[in-house]
């Protein structure tokens, strides 16, 4: 199981205004994919590097086209 802390002022980070904006999504939604991607990248890595992880495999986890690079813009993620 994992475990991951979420701050309670998450969903009005600026990053995840951007995310939400470049997404076309609510923040409350944008949040449950960020937890999504993160909870997966938690249980397959211990150092935050997946060198196999495309943007497209992101997308895949957050089941949302372009989450990714809405994730990189918001600088959150490396591509």
């Amino acid at each position: 199981m994992a475990w991951i802390k979420v701050r309670e002022d998450l969903s009005r980070d600026p990053a995840v205004f951007s995310i939400a904006a470049a997404t076309g999504e609510c923040r409350r939604l944008t949040v449950s994919r960020l937890i999504d991607v993160w909870v997966w990248a938690g249980r397959l890595t211990g150092d935050g590097f997946l060198p196999l992880a495309t943007l497209e495999v992101v997308d895949a986890v957050a089941e949302l086209p372009g989450f990714g690079s809405a994730m990189v813009r918001a600088g959150w993620i490396e591509p």
